[in-house]
């Protein structure tokens, strides 16, 4: 659970029935219900005090505790070459197939296609707290999809040129891609640290004087 309480996380933690909540068994309809979800999310372990109904995911082991893994989880970033826009991008996710599309809750500019992109690869090069940087082959024009929370403060970069971040499916960031070779990098440049910064400069200023005097 988000410490931040993403009320869309929360939701759709709850619909794929992994949410911290009242533990009962019948979250695992929940789970069978949306196991395409489960892969969007990139949940490859699954822990539980009570067996799956029906032979879902791999299991690891049945004592003291379920283990299961779900082998068909996505990747943290991947590509698709067609995007589906909607009003209700909630009920839409009930149908979502993400590895062949996406759903977003404006006009990307991508066919509302359902054809799978063949022959694409994403390769995260650099990973730190406020930046990230990929490598993306691409073999047309497609959405890059990286499975982290949408929020704002951050930024995106197509070699070297600043890109729109869109919301999609449900409360995830998108990005276009042209074909062929790409370096993207995610940056977080919150509004708020622009000011911060000559403050807190000021501040020490203001106490070191203090201090001195």
């Amino acid at each position: 659970p988000s410490p931040l309480r993403n009320l869309r996380n929360d939701a759709l933690l709850q619909k794929v029935g992994i949410d911290v909540g009242v533990r009962t068994e019948g979250k695992w309809a929940r789970v069978q219900t949306n196991v395409h979800l489960l892969n969007m999310l990139g949940v490859r372990w699954v822990l539980s005090e009570h067996p799956q109904p029906d032979a879902l995911l791999k299991t690891h082991m049945e004592s003291p505790v379920h283990v299961y893994e779900n082998t068909d989880a996505m990747p943290l970033a991947f590509l698709v070459g067609c995007v589906h826009s909607t009003d209700d991008p909630w009920s839409a996710l009930d149908t979502l197939q993400p590895n062949v599309w996406a759903i977003s809750e404006e006009d990307v500019g991508l066919p509302a296609c359902q054809t799978a992109l063949h022959g694409g690869s994403v390769e995260v090069v650099r990973t730190v707290s406020d930046h990230r940087e990929m490598h993306v082959e691409s073999p047309a024009e497609a959405l890059l999809v990286w499975t982290e929370t949408h929020a704002p403060g951050w930024t995106v970069s197509v070699n070297g040129t600043e890109q729109t971040i869109h919301r999609v499916n449900w409360n995830f960031r998108g990005v276009r891609v042209p074909a062929g070779s790409s370096t993207i990098e995610w940056r977080y440049e919150p509004v708020w640290l622009g000011a911060a910064l000559p403050l807190a400069s000021l501040s020490w200023m203001s106490l070191l004087l203090g201090l001195r005097r």
